[in-house]
C-alpha cells in the first residue's frame, strides 16, 4: 500500500490539529516526531515537519482556550460536584419531547384543530403517566448500616455509611444515586436499594407533575363574547399643546 502524497490538499494542519487533541491534552510536550508518526498510523500520510509542528501548537492553543473559558465560569454552573443539590444530577427534562410525540401528525391541520388535539391528547397523556407513576411508587423501607466494600480488581476499600448516604468513592454523594458500592451492600444484605435514591427521582415526585386537572372548554356558545382587541391610550405620551 502507497503512502499518499504529502501535499494532500484535504489534510491540512486543523484537521491534523483536531486528530492529535486527545494526545497534546494528555502531554502537551509530547514530540513532533511523534505527531508525524500517529497520522502516518492514522491517514497512511507522512506529515511534513512544519505541518506537524503547526498542527501541535494549534492543538495546543484549543486546549489552553478550552481551559481558560472553563476556569473563568464559576464551577457551580458547570460542575455537579459542586452545585449545592440545585439540579440533583439533573441536566434535561424529556416532557417537552413527550408534547412532541403527542402531537405528531397535526402541524398541517388548521389552528382551531391542532388546539383541540393538543387539549385532548394531552389530557389522555397526563391521565396515562399519572396512573404508571402511582403503579410504580415503592413503599419506603429504612434500615441504617456501615460496610466495608472491597473491589476485587485492586484490593482498594470504601466505606459506605448508608445512613448518612456516602461513600468513599464520591458518587453516591455527588450523583444522589447508588454507587456500585451501595449496590453490593444492599445485594449482600437483601436490603432494597431504592431507599437510598433521593426523593427527587422517585416516583412520587413524578406523580406532582401530572396532577393538575383539565376543565372541559364546554360548546362554544357558552364561552364569554369576544369583542376584539381593546386599545388603552397611553395618556403620558401625548403631546403638549403649544399657544
Amino acid at each position: 500500500m502507497g503512502m499518499i502524497s504529502q501535499y494532500h490538499a484535504k489534510l491540512d494542519s486543523d484537521t491534523i490539529a483536531d486528530a492529535i487533541r486527545p494526545l497534546v491534552e494528555a502531554d502537551s510536550s509530547i514530540k513532533v516526531k511523534s505527531i508525524i508518526v500517529k497520522v502516518q498510523s492514522r491517514f497512511n500520510y507522512i506529515v511534513s515537519y512544519r505541518k506537524a509542528w503547526l498542527a501541535k501548537q494549534k492543538s495546543v492553543a484549543k486546549a489552553k482556550a478550552y481551559t481558560r473559558s472553563c476556569d473563568e465560569i464559576s464551577v457551580e454552573k458547570w460542575v455537579l460536584a459542586f452545585d449545592r443539590g440545585h439540579r440533583w444530577g439533573h441536566t434535561t427534562t424529556t416532557l417537552v419531547e413527550c408534547i412532541n410525540s403527542v402531537l405528531k401528525g397535526t402541524g398541517n391541520l388548521p389552528v382551531t384543530i391542532i388546539v383541540r388535539s393538543t387539549f385532548y391528547r394531552l389530557n389522555e397523556l397526563f391521565t396515562q403517566k399519572s396512573f404508571e407513576a402511582h403503579e410504580c411508587v415503592h413503599n419506603k423501607f429504612t434500615r441504617n448500616e456501615m460496610f466495608e466494600v472491597r473491589e476485587m480488581r485492586d484490593g482498594s476499600i470504601y466505606n459506605v455509611y448508608l445512613v448518612q448516604r456516602h461513600c468513599d468513592c464520591g458518587h453516591f454523594q455527588v450523583e444522589r444515586l447508588p454507587c456500585r458500592h451501595v449496590l453490593a451492600c444492599c445485594t449482600n444484605q437483601h436490603l432494597d436499594w431504592q431507599v437510598y435514591v433521593y426523593d427527587v427521582y422517585k416516583m412520587f415526585e413524578i406523580c406532582k407533575v401530572y396532577r393538575g386537572e383539565f376543565i372541559l372548554m364546554g360548546e362554544p356558545s357558552t364561552w364569554s363574547k369576544y369583542d376584539g382587541t381593546k386599545v388603552i391610550t397611553n395618556w403620558t405620551l401625548r403631546r403638549t399643546t403649544k399657544g
